[in-house]
C-alpha cells in the first residue's frame, strides 16, 4: 500500500502532464492513469488527488512567475546552481497542503525549467 503522500506526487505528476502537455484527454483518463501509478484508493481518493496536483501546478505556476527574476539570479545551469526554493514552498505549503517537501521543490523547479528556462 501507497503512503498519501507517495498518492499526491504521483497526482502531481499526472496533473503536470495533463496541463503542460494536454496528456489523458479527460479528467477521468488522467484518475485512471493516477490509479494504475498508485494503487489501492478509492475513486474518490483519486479524484481528490489529482484536483490537489491540478491546484499544486496552478499555485506554482502563479508564485514562480512573480518570483521569476530572483529565481534566474540563483539558477546558473553550467555550473549545476539552482534555487533551493525555500520562501516558494513555504508560500505555496498552505495553499496546497499535504504534499511532500520533495514534491513541491520538484513542482516549482520543474516549472521554472519548463515555463520560464527552455
Amino acid at each position: 500500500m501507497h503512503s498519501r503522500g507517495e498518492l499526491l506526487a504521483a497526482a502531481w505528476e499526472v496533473a503536470r502532464h495533463y496541463r503542460a502537455h494536454r496528456g489523458y484527454g479527460t479528467e477521468d483518463k488522467a484518475c485512471r492513469a493516477l490509479r494504475r501509478r498508485r494503487a489501492g484508493f478509492t475513486s474518490r481518493q483519486y479524484l481528490n488527488a489529482f484536483r490537489k496536483g491540478l491546484a499544486l501546478y496552478d499555485a506554482a505556476v502563479d508564485v514562480v512567475a512573480r518570483d521569476v527574476l530572483a529565481l534566474h539570479r540563483q539558477t546558473d545551469v553550467q555550473a549545476n546552481r539552482f534555487p533551493a526554493f525555500r520562501e516558494q514552498t513555504a508560500e505555496v505549503r498552505p495553499l496546497c497542503p499535504g504534499f511532500q517537501a520533495s514534491t513541491y521543490r520538484a513542482a516549482l523547479s520543474w516549472v521554472l525549467f519548463w515555463h520560464h528556462l527552455k
